[in-house]
């Protein structure tokens, strides 16, 4: 018999349990709740218990969206998103000075740029991506800039500048986000954090009927929601272990070697 796998929402950012609450009432289309053609057969006790923990479970997670959406209204979420366009703003004049710098009639110039060139069109453009990404493929990005200049690679280029400020922009928004962080946390004490419980609680409650309906009348009429929640279950655990790994790794070069 098929089940939805047990898993500790607790280990989630609360944007990312939101998330997760949100591609779940997606799949709960699928259900044969009040009203859907694939409940025909069913007792009406089982449609009707299933119906509630979906209801319920929708409820909860109305509220959790308007927390989240009071907690953007911190003072720092508007120097988040101000570092944001700026960071972006500065990679962008770093792409299309180096960009320009490859038809330079100096060859060794442009040879240089072709160099930079390479590297900038490895990360793409992260631009558009979500923040949190576009600080990963930022910091990688920095890091293999200033080691290729310290290789002599740009010896013709003047990058250093662009770079700079990319790297400065880069930081005032991880300070920024810091910030925000701080402030969204002592908010979710209050009614972020009971409306995420809620939530959480309420998707642990459809879990159990789900799981109970399918084991009484046969998993056919819920294999659908069973298979795309497990599969959702499986994208956060290894959300997190990647997470888990890059933290290690953080600390690791942290850490004086002697």
């Amino acid at each position: 018999m098929v089940k939805i796998n047990a898993f500790n929402l607790a280990h989630l950012r609360i944007e990312e349990d939101f998330a997760f609450h949100q591609r779940v009432q997606q799949y709960a289309e699928e259900l044969p709740t009040t009203g859907a053609l694939i409940a025909e057969g069913l007792p009406e006790t089982s449609v009707t218990f299933l119906t509630t923990g979906v209801d319920t479970h929708k409820t909860a997670v109305d509220g959790l969206d308007s927390a989240l959406k009071a907690s953007n209204t911190v003072p720092s979420a508007k120097r988040v998103t101000e570092a944001d366009a700026a960071r972006d703003f500065a990679w962008t004049g770093l792409y299309n000075y180096v960009k320009a710098m490859t038809a330079h009639p100096d060859a060794s110039i442009a040879a240089a740029a072709e160099k930079a060139l390479a590297i900038l069109d490895k990360y793409g453009n992260p631009t558009a991506k979500p923040q949190l990404e576009e600080s990963g493929i930022l910091h990688n990005l920095l890091q293999e800039l200033k080691a290729a200049k310290e290789a002599g690679d740009f010896t013709d280029l003047d990058i250093e500048p662009w770079l700079t400020r990319l790297e400065n922009a880069e930081t005032s928004f991880l300070n920024a986000t810091d910030a925000k962080v701080q402030e969204e946390a002592a908010r979710e004490v209050g009614l972020s954090k009971q409306a995420r419980q809620a939530a959480d609680d309420a998707y642990r409650k459809l879990v159990d009927i789900v799981n109970m309906l399918a084991a009484m009348h046969g998993d056919e009429k819920f294999a659908t929601f069973i298979g795309n929640v497990n599969a959702l279950v499986e994208q956060q655990r290894t959300k997190l272990k990647t997470r888990a790994t890059n933290s290690a790794k953080k600390e690791d070069e942290n850490v004086i070697k002697f």
